[in-house]
C-alpha cells in the first residue's frame, strides 16, 4: 500500500517536539498529562508517521495495531533524573521505529505555503569594525555545469526544508499546553542525529552551512518580538517555498566551501560541499581574507557573495567641497551647486515590456512550479528577467552617482527622508453619513507618487552613499527635511507660499527667487554644516 512521503526533516523535529514538551512538564512536575500527536506536514490526515509502516512486525515485537499514533505522558511528583531517564527512553523508542520503512519519506516534496523572500543588499557594500580594517562584500558569477546546477538547487531545496522544520517545530512547541519555547541553541544541537537521520538530504550538506540556516530563523524570530515591543507591524516569520528560498551561508571559508579552491588555476574556483569546484566570473581581484561566502539565486543564474576582512583603505584626497543634496522625482538629485541630475525612470522605461510580459503570463493559470508548461515557465522567466533588469539599472546609477559626489566633495548631507512612509497608500474617508461608503482620498494619484518613488530608489542610493563615503573617507550627515524647501536661503523667512509651484521658490519677504531643489540643497547644506559643528566627534 503506497502512501504521501513524509517530509524527514520535519518528521524528526516534530519528534523532538515531544521530547521538548515531555522535559518541560517532567521537569515542572505538572500533575495534568499532555497529548502529542507525532505527525508531519503532508501525511495522510489523521495518520501519524507510524501509519506509513508497511511492515507487519517490527524488529522490535510490535504489531501494527500497538503502534500508537499518540505518546501520552502522565508525570507524578518524579525527580529529575527519573524524568530524564524517561524522556530519554522515549526519544530512543521513537528513534527506533522511525527508521522501520524509510521508503514512504519525502525525497522532493516543495512546501507548499508560499512566504516572502528575505531580502539581502546587492550591493557591494562595507561596514567598519574598528579603526584599521574593514569588510567589505564582493558578487561573482558563477558558471555551474548542469551536474553542478542540479546539486546546488538540492542544497537550496533542503536548506528550505530545514528552514520550515525549524519554524514548524517552534510554532507546534508554542502552540502546547506547555507553551514551550524553543531556542537556536536547543535545535542547532538537534543537527547531528538530523544529519544521521538524514544521510542523503541533510547528511549530504556542510553543518555549518546548516547551523546559519537555522540562526537565520532565529533572527527572524528577534526582529518579530523587536517589532512586537516597538509597536509596529509584527511579521510572524513564514514559510519559505522552495522557489522563495534562494540564499544559503557559509559562516567561514574553509568550513564546507572553499574560495579559490584552485590556486594554480588560471579561473578561479569555488568549491563547495557535495558540489564539487564550480567556476566562477572574477572580473576584479579580491583583496584582503576571504570570511564568510554565500551561495545566491537569481532566477537561473547562480552568484557567489564573499566578504573580506582587509585593511582600512587610504581616503581619497581632500578636495575642500562640501554639498547638500536634495532627491527628487523630477530630478532625481539636485545639489547646492544648482546642477540637476536627471531622473532615468528605468521602471517606466520598462514599463511597456513589462506590461506585455505580465499580458502573457497572465493567460495561464496559477499552477505549481512544478505543474507548470514548457510555455508558462518560459513566460514567468521573462517576467523575472525584466524586473532583474530594471533593478540592475537603478543599482547601476546608484553606484555611479554616490561615486561622482564621493570623489568631488568631502562633506555631503543629505535629507533625512522615511520612505516606507512617503510610499504608504493614504488611509480611507469614511462617509459619516453613510455608513458603509468611503469619500474620495486621492489613492489613485498617490499610487502614481508611490511608484515613481520606488522607481527613484532614494534608500538603495543613500545606503551606497553612505558605503562609498566610510570608504574614502568622507563624511555624510543626514539632516531634518522639514522645511527646507519652504526657507528662503537669504533671509530666513519660512512659509508655505514661499513655494508657490513645484520647481520655484519666491520669498514673500524678501523676493528672492530660485529653483525650489535649489533652495533645498541649500538649506540641508546648513543644516548638516550645523550639526557637525555641534558635534565635532
Amino acid at each position: 500500500m503506497l502512501h504521501r512521503p513524509i517530509d524527514l526533516t520535519a518528521a524528526f523535529f516534530k519528534i523532538s517536539i515531544v521530547c521538548c514538551c515531555s522535559r518541560f512538564s517532567l521537569r515542572n512536575r505538572w500533575s495534568s498529562s499532555f497529548s502529542a500527536v507525532v505527525s508531519a506536514p503532508g501525511a495522510p490526515s489523521p495518520r501519524s508517521v507510524f501509519a506509513c509502516f508497511t511492515q507487519p512486525r517490527s524488529p522490535s515485537g510490535l504489531t501494527p495495531s500497538s503502534r500508537a499514533t499518540s505518546v501520552t505522558f502522565r508525570p507524578d511528583d518524579r525527580t529529575s533524573a527519573t524524568a530524564s531517564r524517561l524522556n530519554s527512553g522515549v526519544y530512543r523508542l521513537l528513534m527506533l521505529l522511525l527508521p522501520l520503512n524509510l521508503d514512504c519519506f519525502l525525497r522532493d516534496r516543495s512546501v507548499p505555503v508560499s512566504g516572502c523572500p528575505l531580502q539581502r543588499g546587492n550591493f557591494t557594500g562595507l561596514t567598519e569594525r574598528g579603526v584599521s580594517w574593514m569588510i567589505r562584500a564582493y558578487k561573482f558569477l558563477m558558471r555551474p555545469a548542469a551536474r553542478q546546477a542540479v546539486a546546488l538547487g538540492e542544497m537550496l531545496r533542503d536548506h528550505c526544508s530545514l528552514y520550515n522544520g525549524a519554524l514548524q517545530e517552534r510554532r507546534d512547541a508554542y502552540r502546547h499546553v506547555s507553551r514551550t519555547t524553543v531556542r537556536y541553541g536547543q535545535q542547532s544541537a538537534q543537527l547531528k542525529d538530523i544529519r544521521a537521520f538524514d544521510p542523503e538530504r541533510q547528511g549530504r550538506w556542510s553543518f555549518s552551512s546548516q547551523q546559519a540556516t537555522l540562526r537565520r530563523l532565529d533572527k527572524a524570530f528577534a526582529a518579530f518580538f523587536r517589532r512586537i515591543k516597538s509597536g509596529e507591524a509584527p511579521g510572524y516569520p513564514r514559510f519559505r517555498g522552495v522557489g522563495r528560498f534562494d540564499t544559503v551561508d557559509f559562516p567561514k571559508d574553509g568550513d564546507g566551501v572553499r574560495w579559490d579552491a584552485t590556486p594554480h588555476d588560471p579561473v578561479t574556483r569555488v568549491r563547495f560541499q557535495g558540489v564539487g569546484h564550480v567556476k566562477v566570473n572574477q572580473h576584479r581581484p579580491v583583496a584582503g581574507k576571504v570570511k564568510t561566502v554565500s551561495v545566491k539565486r537569481e532566477g537561473r543564474t547562480w552568484f557567489v557573495v564573499l566578504t573580506a576582512e582587509q585593511d582600512q583603505p587610504e581616503p581619497l584626497p581632500a578636495t575642500g567641497s562640501t554639498v547638500g543634496i536634495d532627491l527628487g522625482i523630477a530630478s532625481y538629485l539636485t545639489d547646492s551647486n544648482g546642477i540637476h541630475i536627471p531622473n532615468p525612470r528605468h521602471a517606466r522605461k520598462a514599463a511597456a515590456k513589462l506590461q506585455a510580459a505580465q499580458q502573457a503570463l497572465s493567460r495561464f493559470p496559477r499552477r505549481k512550479a512544478k505543474n507548470r508548461t514548457r510555455n508558462h515557465r518560459r513566460a514567468v522567466d521573462k517576467v523575472a528577467a525584466l524586473h532583474r533588469k530594471v533593478r540592475r539599472q537603478r543599482l547601476d546609477h546608484a553606484h555611479k552617482t554616490a561615486l561622482g559626489l564621493v570623489r568631488a566633495h568631502d562633506f555631503i548631507a543629505h535629507e533625512d527622508l522615511k520612505i516606507r512612509n512617503m510610499s504608504k497608500a493614504p488611509a480611507a474617508r469614511p462617509d459619516p453619513g453613510r455608513p458603509g461608503v468611503f469619500l474620495p482620498n486621492g489613492a489613485a494619484v498617490k499610487a502614481g507618487l508611490n511608484r515613481s518613488i520606488n522607481d527613484a530608489g532614494w534608500g538603495v542610493f543613500l545606503t551606497i552613499l553612505h558605503a562609498k563615503a566610510e570608504s574614502a573617507g568622507r563624511e555624510v550627515i543626514a539632516v531634518d527635511p522639514r522645511n527646507t524647501s519652504r526657507r528662503c536661503p537669504a533671509c530666513g523667512h519660512t512659509a508655505k507660499g514661499n513655494r508657490p509651484t513645484q520647481e520655484t521658490f519666491h520669498c514673500q519677504a524678501c523676493g528672492h527667487t530660485a529653483h525650489a531643489d535649489t533652495v533645498g540643497a541649500l538649506n540641508v547644506l546648513r543644516a548638516g554644516l550645523v550639526r557637525r559643528n555641534a558635534n565635532p566627534a
